[in-house]
């Protein structure tokens, strides 16, 4: 496992063949709206975009100060690829000389042999700023290094008091030496051994480099280092958050037991180490820490839950966790409910058939109601009412027609409601509708478009809609024939 967030080589893929089969399912259904092409191709635009923006964006910036970028030394020219440095350093004896150019060629017996005779200090530094110690460490001569710390040697000087040994080694580990894993887990557990701390936070990192030597190295740190425990980089990270990313349960377990605190700390964006595991698919860390009821809650600058998350990372076992636990009620239940609906179009979206299923099934969501910003209504068959004898009868014309009834209708009195051929629809007394223009709007097969276009029988009544719409246009000054004209004209538009 890295130890430093790499960016996911996978690229976001195209739309999966089970969206396809979801499209055909909506249209052998019988309902009125479909998951059309266009439908699909703004599916997977919105899905590309969002997902893009998670891997790129979203991942780097809940790092922030908290990953090892190159430093500023190694673009400066002060340090080479191979960790040493390169630094003025006029006051060097020749015993130094003598010793660090047989530290560098790895002559165990000559360093010995300058060690027993006493005449040098082992704290100092050669021609370039290089500790002793630091040149048998980038050499790889673990050998030497362990005999200088054995004769006294400090793991915590350098020519900078507030830069300790490891600090110098693991910068950047990916520019700065050493390479080797191996090498870097026995530089880690011999100068942990010896007393070494770690002040700069990225260099945490390095610790769950090697997952099954990450307690042993962590239980030497806090041991001479308890203050690690509560350290915070700038912007608020732990060393939970690190080891909830690359590490492993028994680490995260071990750091708990030690700072039960760290189970509510998250960043100064709200980014919590749960955040991390799920963001770098660390399934085994996240659903230990669920399980271990870490505190949930939206990023901010980023207003997703972990189930958005998780099901877009396509982390199966963490999103049965979720949905098995109590973490719906961390959420007031319109946002949990809402991005399980845009969970489930991201997943259906990648082909992660399963977690969409467990998804649907545990909240009961239909597939019209996490697809229906993408379903279309289809148009209505003509019916002979809107042909006239040239054919289709045109938008203006229509709206010829709704005129003269309503200049008819303020000459002739209308019947009361109360007589045979008239229905209220609002109960005010006001506002009545021909009975065979209501059939008409309920034959046409569709519902009010301002109501979101549903099948009437999927919504309300018919009447329930007409209301809708006639107490949201008022009723004073218009005509009752009028009003129902403008509703049938609009039906038939769609």
């Amino acid at each position: 496992m890295p130890c430093t967030p790499r960016p996911f080589k996978a690229p976001v893929p195209n739309a999966s063949p089970a969206l396809e089969a979801v499209a055909e399912k909506l249209r052998a259904s019988g309902s009125r709206r479909l998951l059309t092409a266009e439908g699909i191709r703004s599916l997977s635009t919105s899905t590309k975009n969002l997902v893009d923006n998670l891997y790129t964006n979203v991942r780097k910036n809940c790092w922030a100060d908290a990953i090892c970028e190159t430093p500023a030394s190694l673009r400066s020219g002060r340090m080479d690829p191979t960790g040493r440095w390169h630094l003025r350093n006029p006051h060097v004896s020749a015993f130094t000389d003598n010793l660090s150019h047989a530290i560098q060629l790895g002559d165990i017996d000559e360093v010995d042999y300058h060690l027993s005779s006493g005449r040098m200090p082992l704290n100092t530094c050669d021609r370039e700023g290089n500790s002793l110690l630091h040149l048998a460490l980038t050499s790889g001569h673990l050998g030497i290094a362990d005999l200088l710390l054995e004769s006294g040697a400090s793991p915590q000087y350098s020519f900078d008091p507030e830069v300790p040994e490891l600090d110098q080694l693991f910068q950047c580990p990916d520019r700065v030496a050493p390479q080797l894993s191996s090498i870097r887990v026995d530089i880690l557990r011999l100068l942990l051994r010896y007393g070494a701390q770690i002040r700069r936070f990225p260099t945490l990192n390095i610790l769950f480099d090697s997952p099954g030597n990450a307690p042993e190295l962590l239980q030497l740190l806090i041991k001479n280092y308890p203050d690690v425990l509560h350290e915070r980089s700038k912007s608020g990270h732990t060393i939970l958050h690190s080891a909830a990313a690359f590490g492993t349960p028994e680490v995260c377990d071990l750091l708990l037991a030690r700072a039960p605190h760290l189970r509510t700390t998250y960043t100064d964006w709200d980014v919590t180490p749960l955040h991390m595991a799920i963001l770098e698919r660390n399934e085994p860390t996240a659903c230990f820490l669920i399980s271990a009821d870490m505190s949930l809650q939206t990023r901010h600058g980023y207003d997703r839950t972990e189930l958005f998350l998780a099901a877009c990372m396509g982390l199966r076992r963490v999103v049965k966790l979720l949905l098995s636990t109590t973490a719906l009620f961390a959420y007031p239940p319109q946002k949990w409910v809402s991005d399980a609906k845009a969970a489930v179009r991201v997943a259906l979206y990648m082909g992660n058939t399963e977690i969409v299923d467990m998804i649907r099934r545990n909240l009961g969501l239909s597939w019209r109601s996490c697809l229906s910003p993408f379903l279309t209504c289809p148009r209505p068959a003509l019916t002979p009412s809107i042909i006239n004898i040239r054919g289709i009868e045109t938008r203006r014309s229509r709206s010829r027609r709704a005129r003269s009834v309503r200049d008819h209708a303020h000459t002739h009195r209308p019947q009361r409601s109360g007589e045979a051929g008239w229905q209220n629809v609002n109960g005010s007394g006001n506002v009545s509708a021909p009975a065979h223009s209501l059939a008409a709007v309920s034959n046409s097969g569709t519902g009010n478009p301002l109501d979101g276009g549903e099948v009437v029988g999927d919504a309300m009544s018919l009447d329930a809609q007409v209301d809708r719409f006639l107490n949201s246009v008022g009723g004073s000054g218009q005509s009752t024939l009028g009003v129902m004209d403008t509703v049938v004209e609009s039906i038939e538009e769609l």
